[in-house]
């Protein structure tokens, strides 16, 4: 009965974190049935330092949900949207892929593989756990959030990505506050 339940809340987690998630990004490339897949992986990536509702708006910032964009450098240019190419132009060095525009370094191979909407919210929180390390931003969210969005020059010039995300993140944290269709979630939890 406690697995039935479980299962049962973890359901209802996607699917209010995919209306929040649906309802809250206009002009995107979300469907309202991808919504759900984006907020499944969300969910199944996230950490106590890295919620959900962090990594979609991280997903919305990058990408606008595009599991097909690719941002890549270009003999030294960045050069960012939805290739038509299925084999990489010359002189292109590294690729950030999927909605996270997770890093894929030189590799084609893995930026195909970043197209998997889990595998990009695995690798974006796998990179961002490196940037919230003692060492680099000490658990500073926004540090880390800079970080993976610049590099160390970003976090010396500061960029208005952070704040972006988690404007984001807080916009789908008030549209799941609102809309809980009548469900009392305390009341899930204690049974």
């Amino acid at each position: 009965m406690t697995q039935a339940l479980a299962i049962l809340e973890l359901l209802l987690r996607v699917m209010d974190l995919g209306e929040a998630t649906f309802t809250t990004s206009p002009n995107t490339y979300l469907t309202k049935q991808d919504s759900y897949r984006q907020s499944a992986a969300a969910l199944e990536a996230s950490t106590p330092e890295l919620p959900a509702n962090v990594l979609l708006g991280m997903a919305w910032v990058e990408s606008r949900y595009s599991a097909d964009a690719v941002s890549r450098i270009e003999n030294g240019k960045r050069v960012v949207g939805i290739p038509k190419w299925k084999i990489p132009p010359k002189g292109t060095h590294s690729f950030f892929c999927g909605v996270t525009q997770a890093s894929a370094g030189n590799s084609w191979k893995k930026c195909r593989e970043l197209k998997d909407v889990s595998m990009s919210y695995r690798t974006a929180v796998w990179e961002l756990n490196k940037w919230l390390s003692p060492r680099i931003c000490n658990h500073n969210l926004i540090c880390a959030l800079t970080g993976y969005n610049g590099g160390f020059p970003a976090l010396k010039i500061g960029t208005k990505y952070a704040a972006t995300v988690l404007w984001r993140a807080w916009l789908i944290n008030k549209a799941l506050t609102r809309g809980n269709h009548g469900r009392d979630r305390t009341t899930i939890k204690n049974r």
